[in-house]
């Protein structure tokens, strides 16, 4: 038990008759009788507990950010790989016959629709990303 001289701060709460007796009881069975030193000792304790809970959930947080930049730049190169068949596509149409142009036109537009919708999910991460960053 610390030195009362330490104790400067003083520190006032209410409780049912319940909250209370259990209280007692637990001073009665633990600390002498001492209610202040039971209050003490679990408030440093549930401190020390919650302090623990919130390093955690920060690294669980940088786990997750790092795992979502890994798919992000996955997402990117495939939609850059994408991108650069499309224009490959589009330039051999050209020089194609008339007769696949219109599949290579078709082929053209859903890649470039595959496209957009991997921007679209690379932008959605980037929010992702920002959102955990900033509860941390």
């Amino acid at each position: 038990m610390s030195n009362k001289k330490n104790k400067t701060h003083t520190i006032k709460f209410r409780l049912t008759d319940i909250q209370f007796e259990e209280l007692r009881k637990k001073s009665i069975e633990f600390f002498s009788g001492n209610i202040s030193e039971v209050v003490r000792q679990s408030l440093l304790s549930t401190m020390d507990s919650l302090i623990k809970m919130d390093k955690k959930k920060q690294k669980d947080n940088s786990e997750e950010v790092d795992l979502l930049r890994k798919i992000r730049a996955e997402l990117n190169k495939i939609g850059i790989n994408i991108n650069q068949i499309t224009k490959h596509i589009n330039e051999q149409k050209m020089f194609s016959n008339e007769l696949q142009q219109p599949q290579l036109g078709l082929l053209a537009n859903k890649l470039n629709d595959t496209y957009t919708l991997i921007d679209t999910y690379t932008t959605y991460l980037d929010r992702i990303i920002i959102e955990i960053k900033g509860k941390e």
